[in-house]
This record gives C-alpha cells, sequence and structure tokens, in this order.
C-alpha cells in the first residue's frame, strides 16, 4: 500500500510475507499491485514518484527494477505471476494505450484504453489475459488466448479486474479421471485411417504422432470417438533436431550454449505446451493429461537433463490447469530418468493380455503418486483399466 507519508509498504501474514517500509516514493493518487510468484516469492508493481513503472519483491523468483517505462499520471499499473515461473506488468503508457512489462514480455500493444484508467492482468495457462477499459469506453481483452473489445460498456473512469481460470473444475480433482474398474481403449496416429474401438467409458488419444512437436494427423477424429470419456496423452523426448528455439528459451531462462538442463526444462516446457495449443485449438479440452515417457523415444545418457524435460511438461500441463500423470514402467522410468520422483500419479502398461488388471493397481509407483490407469492388449487395441 501507499502509506501517508507517499512511500510503499508491504505487509502480510504467514510463511512468505514481509512486512518492510521500502522507503521508496510512490506517484501521488496511486496504488500499488502485488501477486505470488510459482518459485515461493512476490513481486509488486506500482508508478513511482518520477512516473515510472518499477517493480521491487521479496524472495526467490522477484526482481527488483526501475523499468525506465513512464506511465501515465494518475493511473496504477497491475501484476501477475505466471505459471511458468515470472511475472508480466500490465499499465497505462502516456500515450494512452495498454502497456506491458516483465520476464515474459516488454511491449507496447497499441490498443488505445480510456484515459486516466488502469488495466489488470491475470495468468492465463502459461501466458496472460489483460483486461481494461478502451478507448471507446467499453471492455476488452488482450493477451491469450482473447483479443477482442466486448462492446459493453464501461463508466467512465472506472477500470475492470479480472481472475485467472479456476484450476480444476469441480469434482475432478484429486482422483483418477475414470471410475474404478471402468474399461476403455487408448489410440493414437498407429490407428489413423482404420476402424476405432468401440464406445467405451475409458478413452485415451494421443496428440502427439508419436515425438515431441509433432501432431497425430488423426487427432481431431479419435478425440471426437472418446467423446465426454476423452482424456489424452503426449510423447515427451530429449532436445533434438535444429530448431533451437524449441529450448533456447522459456521458463528457464535464455539457455546459455550446452546447458542441458536449461534446454531440457524449455524444451519439455514448450513441446507440452505445443501439444495443449493443438488440443484447445481443435475445441478438445479435457482435464487429465498422460506424459508418454518411454525409452523407444530420443533421450540423452544424462538422467538429470532428461528429468528436467518432464519437470518441464509436468509444470506447463499443471500451469494450465490441468491434471497431469505419466506412462511409463519402473524399468524404462529409471533408465530414463533416474531416481526423479515428480509425485505425480501413473498409467502403468503391462505390457501383455491379462484378466486381471486390477493386480497393478498401487497407493505408489516410479512417479511417486498412485496407478490411475492399467494398459493392457485387448485384441489388436490396446486396453485400459480405471484403478
Amino acid at each position: 500500500y501507499q502509506a501517508n507519508d507517499g512511500s510503499l509498504w508491504t505487509a502480510g501474514s504467514g510463511p512468505g510475507s514481509l512486512d518492510n517500509d521500502w522507503r521508496l516514493g510512490m506517484a501521488s493518487d496511486t496504488s500499488p499491485a502485488v501477486t505470488g510468484l510459482a518459485a515461493g516469492g512476490f513481486e509488486v508493481a506500482y508508478q513511482a514518484n518520477n512516473a515510472t513503472l518499477w517493480t521491487i519483491g521479496y524472495g526467490q523468483g522477484s526482481i527488483d527494477t526501475n523499468t525506465g517505462l513512464p506511465v501515465m499520471a494518475a493511473t496504477s499499473p497491475a501484476v501477475a505471476g505466471l505459471a511458468g515461473g515470472g511475472f508480466e506488468a500490465a499499465y497505462q503508457s502516456p500515450g494512452g494505450t495498454l502497456a506491458t512489462d516483465g520476464t515474459s514480455a516488454t511491449t507496447d500493444t497499441g490498443q488505445p484504453m480510456m484515459h486516466g484508467t488502469s488495466p489488470a492482468i491475470a495468468a492465463s495457462g502459461a501466458s496472460y489475459e489483460m483486461a481494461y477499459a478502451s478507448a471507446r469506453d467499453s471492455l476488452a481483452v488482450y493477451g491469450s488466448p482473447a483479443v477482442a473489445d466486448s462492446g459493453q460498456g464501461m463508466m467512465g473512469g472506472t477500470s475492470p479486474s479480472i481472475a485467472p481460470p479456476v484450476a480444476a473444475p469441480a469434482g475432478t480433482s484429486g482422483g483418477p479421471p475414470y471410475a474404478a474398474g471402468a474399461t476403455g481403449y487408448d489410440i493414437s496416429w498407429p490407428q489413423c485411417g482404420g476402424a476405432y474401438p468401440p464406445a467405451a467409458p475409458v478413452a485415451v488419444v494421443g496428440v502427439n504422432n508419436g515425438s515431441a512437436f509433432s501432431t497425430n494427423p488423426c487427432f481431431a477424429s479419435e478425440a471426437s470417438w472418446g467423446g465426454s470419456n476423452l482424456t489424452v496423452y503426449l510423447n515427451l523426448n530429449s532436445p533434438q533436431g535444429s530448431n533451437s528455439a524449441q529450448w533456447g528459451q522459456g521458463p528457464a531462462g535464455t539457455c546459455a550454449l550446452g546447458d542441458l538442463n536449461c534446454e531440457s526444462y524449455n524444451y519439455g516446457y514448450n513441446s507440452a505446451m505445443n501439444s495443449v495449443q493443438t488440443s484447445t485449438g481443435n475445441g478438445y479440452r479435457t482435464y487429465t493429461w498422460w506424459l508418454d515417457v518411454e525409452s523407444g523415444n530420443y533421450w540423452t545418457s544424462s538422467t538429470s537433463a532428461n528429468a528436467q524435460v518432464i519437470a518441464g511438461a509436468l509444470a506447463a500441463i499443471r500451469g494450465a490447469g490441468y491434471q497431469v500423470a505419466i506412462y511409463s514402467t519402473n524399468y524404462q522410468w529409471s533408465q530414463i530418468a533416474g531416481s526423479y520422483l515428480p509425485s505425480a500419479p501413473a498409467w502403468y502398461p503391462t505390457g501383455t493380455a491379462t484378466s486381471t488388471p486390477y493386480n497393478w493397481c498401487s497407493t505408489s509407483s516410479f512417479a511417486g503418486g498412485p496407478v490411475y490407469l492399467v494398459q493392457s492388449a485387448a485384441g489388436s487395441y490396446d486396453g485400459d483399466y480405471s484403478c
């Protein structure tokens, strides 16, 4: 808050809070904004008494900086912590346009705002969405997933608010996506052009064409087969190919050449978000995602780097508001990820046909969480049993 002497103060309660007079002057008639950070700290954005945007914080992930970016007089910035780490601040520039600065981007969107109003910002998946009063005196949004002017009239001189998406739909968090004992199938690119199995209570569809940054060519058709019982999986592997944009930058930062752990985390995160965009872009939103971790795909000889690929993908899916579990076997997991234990549920392949798949159900697994789903051969398809 702005104290009565014009300086920035913070006060809080519980672990990670800080009661402090920062001895930093604020512009009169403005208010600071604060957000929690994924790494555990917090970040404050405010208009300083020199009419520029400042950010300051406490704990891991916070950044103290005078951005030098001018802010419209008598307006207040907003700030949001991002799912993949870091934060983004939104403000009205002196030119009357919506602008942002933070660890994600520094940009003037060019979107004209109602004079003297303040924007709002919230995390949205791996990115963010802003709400603001447009120069047309109507409510508008800018960011991901939407850029639009609603046409809904706003009272002059007022500013909107925005909230992040709810992480878990009611009744879907904290347990398996399917009822205990339910059975069905999983299909992906190998079934393209052929007959699909019968509709079933368990329906899992692959988003990829067998590897990261690829697309199952018949995903939309197979997802339609899954219907309301659809959950989806994506394939993971270590960074490969010549497109350094897939791993050079991301939530782990801009990686130094040869920093395999950094590159692996970014690659896992970016590849998972690519799959999320494929699914949602086709109109399919499913709460549970499975990460396919198998030795048939390319992995480095470094289990710690491989674990970073998986950690990045986990962060991306969770940050997008979904539940995530892992498909692998004890042996493959140990060979690929070593002793990494992400405390995630598991989907376990038996590698054989069995009339007692429930024997593989367990309260613990290679990934540290319970087994949610067991895969076994079912004729010409892969069958699945829900624990």
